[in-house]
């Protein structure tokens, strides 16, 4: 679990060309049951778009990812770009195939 925000720098994560890129807002946050950690911008994403990053950069883009160290594994925050400090925290549902290539929010698997 990430304890502060110097323990960021540990972190190796996927984030989005949306993200990285084009500046998007982080819309969606997912802490894996693996351990992996994603920062999205909600919208569609393929492998192609896929971009690794470190947990620090990605506190230095957006502060308000500070906090997200709470996040437990299988879990994945959201919020609206329009109530940008508010988050919502739900079960990441299950993948049917997770070899699958499929158009969702977070990379699949094979990414």
């Amino acid at each position: 679990m990430l304890d502060e925000a110097r323990d960021h720098e540990c972190i190796i994560a996927f984030s989005c060309s949306h993200v990285v890129e084009e500046h998007k807002p982080v819309l969606r946050v997912f802490h894996e049951e693996d351990g992996d950690w994603q920062f999205l911008c909600g919208g569609i994403n393929k492998s192609k778009y896929a971009r690794i990053v470190s947990g620090i950069c990605m506190l230095q883009y957006d502060s308000s990812l500070i906090g997200m160290e709470g996040l437990q594994p299988g879990h994945v925050a959201i919020r609206s770009p329009k109530n940008e400090r508010v988050w919502q925290i739900e079960a990441i549902p299950p993948v049917d195939d997770p070899e699958e290539e499929i158009e969702t929010p977070t990379f699949s698997a094979k990414v």
